[in-house]
């Protein structure tokens, strides 16, 4: 989406961008709290194991996403 085309975001229907936002937030919370998944690795570090992103890092499909 270009910058500056949106004017009211509270009436942007578009579950891709709203799953990217969530994942973002997950990611950083990740990053800043050691304790907040149990997982002992990264969020963002996380490998995809199936589909079309198979191989990508979460950081990675985040990356692609925000291009």
């Amino acid at each position: 989406m270009p910058h500056g085309q949106l004017n009211d975001p509270s009436n942007y229907n578009n579950t891709l961008a709203s799953h990217l936002v969530s994942l973002k937030l997950s990611v950083a919370f990740d990053q800043l709290d050691p304790n907040f998944g149990a997982s002992p690795l990264a969020l963002g570090d996380l490998e995809v194991s199936s589909g079309s992103f198979a191989g990508f890092t979460i950081a990675e499909i985040i990356a692609i996403a925000d291009q």
